[in-house]
């Protein structure tokens, strides 16, 4: 109802201040839509098919990046079939109108789906479980947002900010970033999945450790062929690799910290309290950094250094908890 209400939604010269309000009150639920709808998804799967649980992960969040290429795909055709005048008239809300149809079949698929049969098994449940969370699992929340902070910050460098860094920040042709942030999103779709189908044939622990020299391996070449203007598209597909194998990792990590009264709520809130503070933030201090210090293909790679050694430090305190 959100994504149709933007769509929708009347301009300032026909309800003047209400206008802007309501943009506001239907971003913040589609906020919230998307809080709740992840952190559900990690713990849903995770207790229907515990013993295949990365696999479900590889699944699941294969498919949610995935379902950033269909808007993609509608953005390149707005561009190249609108003129800029049209966009601003009525094109920018086509994805709002498309996405917001496309959920009310999703909705539909929901109402068939049940609780899971770990969840059914559970005689009492907590009536209060933020309360119970705070007061004796806080430590695991820290933790859970330490790791889900190296699946948010490359998502959000990667994927996310990478056309407004290139095109605004270092100049490149956007229409040559749309075909390599769309390629990038394709690559980083097939590492989700294979990362979760290696998971269950392979150690977690030293499949996290050498997905994470990668991804600052990768980090390094590619922002440096960005600097030495060389293949964009090379330079973001390297990136994409490791940045899809730890999108996988955190969530299987995150199943198994809390207790089953109070998983959903831990989990949901380890995971809005990193993707706030690393994948909201992340922009912000990127930019902020390149204005005081010019360093502008350094940066993101320091900006991604301190999230893998914040995940590197909530692995380690994982090894007595994950199974």
């Amino acid at each position: 109802m959100a994504s149709v209400g933007i769509a929708l939604l009347p301009t300032y010269e026909q309800i003047g201040i209400y206008a802007p309000a309501l943009m506001l009150l239907f971003r913040l639920i589609q906020g919230l839509a998307i809080g709740g709808e992840l952190p559900s998804m990690i713990v849903y799967v995770s207790e229907s098919m515990p013993d295949k649980r990365a696999q479900g992960m590889g699944g699941i969040f294969s498919g949610t990046v995935a379902g950033l290429i269909p808007g993609m795909l509608i953005n390149l055709a707005i561009v190249k079939f609108l003129t800029p005048e049209a966009i601003n008239s009525y094109g920018w809300r086509i994805p709002f109108l498309v996405g917001g149809l496309l959920c009310f079949i999703a909705y539909r698929v929901r109402r068939e789906l049940h609780e899971s049969i770990a969840f059914k098994k559970v005689h009492k449940h907590e009536s209060l479980p933020f309360a119970e969370l705070l007061q004796h699992h806080l430590g695991k929340v820290l933790i859970g947002a330490g790791l889900v902070s190296i699946m948010a910050t490359p998502i959000i460098l990667a994927i996310i900010f990478m056309p407004t860094y290139l095109t605004k920040i270092v100049k490149v042709d956007p229409k040559i970033v749309s075909q390599a942030v769309l390629i990038a999103t394709f690559i980083s779709v097939a590492s989700i999945y294979i990362m979760g189908k290696l998971v269950n044939t392979q150690n977690l622990f030293k499949l996290s450790y050498i997905s994470l020299i990668g991804l600052l391996l990768s980090a390094v070449i590619c922002y440096s062929m960005i600097a030495m203007n060389l293949n964009l598209i090379i330079a973001l597909a390297v990136f994409a690799v490791f940045q899809g194998f730890l999108v996988t990792i955190p969530p299987i990590f995150l199943s198994y910290l809390f207790p089953i009264e109070v998983r959903l709520t831990g989990v949901a809130l380890s995971y809005n309290i990193s993707f706030v503070l690393f994948g909201g933030v992340t922009p912000i201090v990127v930019t902020s950094m390149i204005e005081k210090t010019g360093m502008v293909y350094f940066t993101p790679v320091l900006v991604l250094l301190f999230s893998v050694l914040f995940v590197a430090w909530a692995i380690s305190k994982s090894r007595n908890i994950v199974k």
